[in-house]
């Protein structure tokens, strides 16, 4: 059989079909700069987003370069992460040093947690029946509470959000001092919210009263 009409003959579109997958598979890596990559300005509340978009298209790609995926870390960067690796020179080596810098500075899962139920407790209260705002206050609890469910354990719920109901309405003074305490920990329980309380009790017992204030005459 003629070999030359055999390709002749050959279908268009099969011919056209492996030259797009010849051409898909060699400059894959050189169409990312075509994808809408997400943006991080140091906002805790976006970091769970753009680190696991960029973690996807970006970090886990094997056939990316390391050095190439430096280039797109520092274009999606702004403001105070920025300034973070800054100084660091787009070479492969310092890649995995700058998304470790960036880890160690955002990848807080308790300051993620924090954050999340206190947005959840800064939702609006509804004063009139809007469909507007109906949709806009059960869009925004659905997705604090479908962020939550990735960082938040079932059993934790309860002392997050009771440490949160009670640390707010300390004194500002009190309240610094259980930030304080409290850095120390991976995660706090509402055991230890309330035997911080009960010490603080005791030592501002044991202190003397106030003088009268001089200028008002006051206790």
């Amino acid at each position: 059989m003629d070999r030359t009409k055999e390709r002749q003959d050959t279908p268009v579109m099969e011919q056209s079909m492996r030259v797009g997958d010849t051409t898909m598979q060699g400059v894959d890596h050189v169409r990312l700069p075509q994808i809408k990559l997400q943006t991080f300005n140091g906002d805790i509340d976006e970091w769970l987003g753009f680190r696991d978009l960029f973690t996807s298209l970006i970090h886990w790609k094997t056939d990316l370069p390391e050095v190439e995926k430096f280039h797109y870390l520092k274009g999606c960067l702004q403001g105070e992460p920025k300034a973070l690796i800054e100084s660091l020179q787009i070479t492969r080596a310092n890649y995995q040093v700058a998304w470790e810098m960036l880890l160690k500075r955002y990848n807080n899962s308790k300051q993620l947690k924090k954050r999340q139920i206190q947005s959840l407790f800064k939702l609006p209260s509804l004063t009139r029946e809007s469909v507007t705002d109906l949709h806009s206050l059960l869009e925004g609890f659905q997705r604090i509470v479908q962020t939550l469910d990735q960082i938040v354990q079932p059993n934790d719920y309860k002392d997050l959000l009771l440490i949160n109901l009670l640390s707010v309405r300390l004194d500002p003074v009190t309240r610094r001092g259980w930030e304080e305490h409290s850095s120390i920990r991976d995660q706090d329980s509402l055991t230890d919210l309330t035997e911080f309380l009960h010490r603080r009790i005791q030592i501002l017992e044991s202190l003397p009263p106030r003088s009268a204030d001089t200028r008002g005459g006051q206790l």
